[in-house]
């Protein structure tokens, strides 16, 4: 699951606290659901991302020179289950 996260939103190319806009919002799941094949599973992914990063864009920007964290990890993991 960690492999695929970082994975989708390596390829991504869009932009916590729910300041996500509308269209980055569904932007987000309709990018993930099209890698992953499942909008209940994007919209998880979603939900934990909003927490951690401002904006979309922040978390494409971020991701890969940041600790996420140890909620954020739970949340993502629990995502699969």
């Amino acid at each position: 699951m960690k492999v695929f996260f970082y994975i989708f939103i390596f390829f991504l190319t869009l932009s916590c606290n729910n300041h996500w806009n509308e269209k980055d919002k569904a932007q987000f799941v309709s990018d993930c659901a099209a890698m992953y094949g499942g909008e209940k599973i994007c919209e998880c992914l979603l939900g934990c991302l909003e927490n951690e990063f401002n904006t979309y864009e922040n978390a494409l920007e971020l991701i890969d020179g940041v600790a996420l964290k140890s909620e954020t990890n739970l949340c993502l993991k629990n995502c699969k289950d």
